[in-house]
C-alpha cells in the first residue's frame, strides 16, 4: 500500500510555529484537551496478524535521559493499564513506505537509495524531547523543533513517490514519540489528569545521527522491528 493522506490527523491542524519548541508543546497540548475518550490504538485498518510493513523510522532506545523520563512517566501512569512502549522499542515515525506484501524488497532497497540521494547529508537532528501529552490512542511525549523533521519527512515521501507512485501525505506528519498505547475505549479525563501533573518534569534533549527504513510488525501489543536499510544523516 502507498503512503497515503492519513483518514485521521492529530492534531488536526500545524502549530503557529514549526520552530520554537514551547509553542508546539502548547498546540499539542490544546488538542489533548479536547480529548474526551481514549481508543484502542490496535484498532487500526490494514494490520491484519503476521502483516508487515516498511517504515523510515528515527530509532531512540540508545537514548539514556529519554529512556529514564518514559520510564517515570510508565511507572506513573501504571493505574490506567496501558500497553508500554519498552525502551530500546522507543522510536518517531516518520512515514510508511508500504506494507511488504505490496512493496517488494528490490523496491524497498531502491526507495533507501533514492532517500540517501534526495535527503544528503544534512546532519545530526538535535531536538527537544517532552513534555508529555497525549492523542486519541497513545501518550506520547511532544517533539521539537517539527522544521528540520518535516524536511527530512518531505524528502523521503519525495524518495517513495518517484518510484512506488505514492502521494505524497504531507499534511498528516506530527512529529512525537509514544510511550504508551490504549488498548480499550476509556474516558480520557482522568489519564489527563496524571499527564497533566507529569508535564512538570523537564523536556531532555536527543541527538539523531541517522533514520532507519525497519520491517514493521505488531506483536502483543507491541510494535517490534527489524533494520533494513539506514540513512547517515551526518558525513
Amino acid at each position: 500500500m502507498n503512503e497515503r493522506q492519513p483518514r485521521f490527523v492529530f492534531p488536526e491542524h500545524l502549530p503557529p510555529s514549526l520552530s520554537d519548541p514551547a509553542v508546539i508543546a502548547a498546540h499539542d497540548w490544546d488538542a489533548f484537551c479536547e480529548v474526551d475518550v481514549l481508543t484502542d490504538h490496535w484498532g487500526r485498518p490494514g494490520w491484519t496478524p503476521g502483516r508487515r510493513s516498511y517504515h523510515w523510522y528515527i530509532t531512540l532506545g540508545d537514548q539514556p535521559a529519554l529512556i529514564d523520563l518514559a520510564q517515570r512517566c510508565q511507572q506513573a501512569l501504571a493505574a490506567f493499564e496501558l500497553d508500554r512502549v519498552a525502551p530500546e522499542s522507543l522510536h518517531l515515525t516518520l512515514c510508511r513506505v508500504g506494507f511488504t506484501d505490496e512493496v517488494t524488497e528490490k523496491e524497498a532497497r531502491s526507495v533507501a537509495e533514492a532517500a540517501r540521494r534526495q535527503v544528503g547529508t544534512p546532519g545530526s537532528l538535535r531536538l527537544i524531547v517532552g513534555p508529555l501529552t497525549g492523542s486519541p490512542g497513545a501518550v506520547r511525549f511532544t517533539v521539537g523543533p517539527w522544521e528540520p523533521l518535516m524536511e527530512l519527512h518531505d524528502r523521503l515521501i519525495e524518495a517513495s513517490a518517484a518510484l512506488l507512485s505514492a502521494s505524497s501525505g504531507m499534511n498528516g506528519f506530527r512529529p512525537h514519540v509514544g510511550i504508551a498505547y490504549g488498548n480499550r475505549t476509556m474516558p480520557a479525563s482522568p489519564l489527563r489528569a496524571v499527564i497533566e501533573f507529569l508535564r512538570r518534569l523537564p523536556p531532555v534533549e536527543v541527538t539523531a545521527g541517522a533514520a532507519h527504513l525497519v520491517i514493521l510488525r505488531r506483536e502483543d501489543h507491541a510494535y517490534r522491528w527489524e533494520r533494513f536499510e539506514s540513512l547517515c544523516l551526518t558525513q
